[in-house]
């Protein structure tokens, strides 16, 4: 009887976890608070399924090692900062991310290839759906560059991007819709709103997808993708005016170029553990040169990383980028079957997303 009470528990937890990763995914783009509350719903539940299941041990990865090891290299940046009060008051994000990493690695391992499947059905149909909604805001006048609910077109772009390319590797290894037709169509509305957001570096990031799945698996996509994006450049004055400014990325850096002329100005001071997190403003030298006053960061995570955290920190940062992929890439190495096909489609759908993340320069960014 006991045990038919502590089983009915662990279903319910379940079905809560289930329900709390859903609404993880769908409300990823749409509402920060709401995925906030799903990830806090989450903890909980996790919590009371570990105390309810004491017979499961918890066994760390290397993948979790890395990612300790990168939480303690923030941490141990507050006390050797130049503001220890200001670097303690910017770590508050990071602990949520951590968590989050946890939560959900946790629960997906619990998770079979059907759930898994119809979880980043969820993720990608909310990405079908925002790029509905964007496009059609687009049209209508209502924006003239696309963004989120939840935040800007920056935040769209990189949600859209990613999602993009996960949705693409997937797509090629076998059909998450059951259809090839519904997967072409939701890469090309992802395609459409992207253009709107008009972000050249989800763009270019983009494209670099594109090219290397191309190569990788699938020489068919190359002149369809590139077809798609010469037309979206012809029909369009304002994405072909943009898309031409690609060409002199020095002109219209958006004053990055100051923003790595401060960098490479202050980077050997405090070269092993760096200036501590947050203090952007206290250590960038040409303030007085750039017309966004309100700049708070370096625009680049490896040199965000090195000058918060020193050189420790961002040989332990590019250690974790290199057990994300090594993680992924030895999936390859499983035998072959009809589930595997599932498996090494939804791992090659996450790498190409990091190598999106990689080319934007932004893995850890909220």
């Amino acid at each position: 009887m006991q045990n038919t009470t502590l089983a009915n528990r662990l279903d319910t937890i379940d079905r809560i976890i289930w329900i709390g990763l859903i609404i993880l995914v769908v409300s990823l783009i749409f509402s920060i608070a709401i995925l906030q509350i799903s990830i806090f719903i989450l903890t909980l539940a996790t919590i009371v399924k570990i105390y309810l299941s004491p017979s499961k041990k918890f066994k760390l990865t290397l993948l979790d090692i890395a990612v300790i090891l990168f939480l303690l290299s923030r941490l141990l940046s507050i006390p050797v900062s130049i503001d220890v009060l200001r670097s303690a008051g910017s770590l508050k994000k990071t602990p949520f991310f951590i968590m989050t990493y946890f939560v959900v690695s946790r629960n997906l391992e619990t998770l079979d290839l059907k759930s898994i499947n119809k979880l980043f059905k969820f993720l990608i149909l909310s990405a079908i759906l925002v790029s509905i909604l964007g496009i059609a805001k687009y049209f209508f006048g209502v924006e003239e560059r696309v963004g989120s609910t939840s935040a800007g077109y920056t935040t769209l772009a990189i949600f859209l991007s990613t999602t993009f390319a996960f949705t693409l590797g997937t797509g090629i290894y076998y059909n998450i819709f059951k259809n090839k037709i519904i997967w072409a169509l939701s890469l090309i509305l992802m395609l459409m709103c992207l253009a709107f957001t008009f972000a050249r570096a989800q763009w270019i990031a983009t494209f670099v997808v594109i090219l290397l799945a191309g190569i990788i698996k699938n020489k068919k996509i190359l002149p369809i993708a590139i077809s798609a994006m010469l037309i979206l450049i012809l029909i369009s004055p304002k994405i072909r005016d943009r898309a031409l400014t690609i060409s002199n990325p020095l002109k219209y850096s958006s004053e990055r170029t100051i923003i790595l002329k401060g960098a490479a100005e202050v980077f050997p001071d405090r070269f092993w553990f760096g200036h501590g997190i947050g203090t952007f403003q206290h250590i960038f030298p040409f303030k007085n040169e750039m017309k966004d006053k309100g700049v708070g960061r370096w625009h680049n995570d490896y040199i965000q990383v090195f000058m918060e955290s020193g050189f420790i920190g961002l040989a332990i940062f590019l250690n974790l980028i290199f057990w994300i992929f090594k993680s992924g890439i030895s999936i390859f190495k499983t035998q072959l079957n009809e589930n595997q096909y599932i498996l090494k489609g939804i791992t090659f759908g996450i790498i190409l997303s990091l190598v999106v993340l990689l080319v934007l320069w932004f893995c850890f960014s909220p």
